[in-house]
């Protein structure tokens, strides 16, 4: 049965930029230990739509020597992170011109959905974008998968097998896999081609 849908995750496969924390820290002076806690705990909820990124980073901004409005600090961290892969997209465009269908499955909180959606253009490049605020279950969670399975299966005619998978986390990757779905982990471009060209 040959593939006709691929997920892709969004950072570090279609996206490569360095972590907003790390960078931040070099632009402000701000330590890790300073930082770390918010994004290990409290950021975690907001993947979920459990808690608004908003208000929870808001009391956090004074220690990180933040001094303008909450929307600009994400504005500034969302810009910062605004940096695709060209090999990835170009990948992505020729998969769809020869009709396999392209997906986004990611984990984010619903500010930065919405900015890769609008201002990333991965509304137009992708055919739909599954991200966690918006299933409510973030990656490795079963749920994250069962629930794009569901939409896919119910809503286009289409088997799991007919689906493959892309992720640089190998728990994301191990997990879909154990659910059946073929994936594989990204670690570079090139061993994606190998994959990719596989298709053809």
């Amino acid at each position: 049965m040959s593939i006709k849908w691929i997920l892709f995750d969004a950072d570090w496969v279609v996206i490569n930029s360095e972590m907003f924390s790390v960078k931040y820290q070099k632009m402000s002076g701000v330590k890790n230990e300073d930082m770390l806690p918010f994004f290990l705990w409290e950021f975690i909820n907001t993947i979920e739509w459990k808690a608004d990124l908003m208000e929870i980073i808001t009391p956090r901004l004074p220690k990180w020597k933040w001094d303008k409005p909450v929307i600009e600090f994400l504005k500034y961290w969302f810009i910062s992170e605004h940096k695709t892969d060209k090999k990835v997209i170009d990948s992505i465009n020729k998969l769809k011109s020869n009709w396999i269908k392209c997906f986004l499955a990611t984990n984010q909180e619903q500010y930065r959905t919405s900015y890769m959606k609008n201002e990333m253009w991965f509304e137009k490049l992708f055919d739909f974008v599954f991200s966690s605020c918006e299933l409510w279950y973030k990656k490795p969670e079963d749920n994250f998968y069962l629930k794009i399975l569901d939409t896919l299966e119910n809503n286009h005619w289409i088997n799991k097998e007919e689906i493959l998978f892309f992720d640089d986390s190998k728990k994301n990757v191990n997990k879909a896999n154990e659910l059946w779905i073929k994936s594989y982990l990204y670690t570079n471009y090139e061993e994606y081609e190998k994959i990719i060209n596989k298709l053809n």
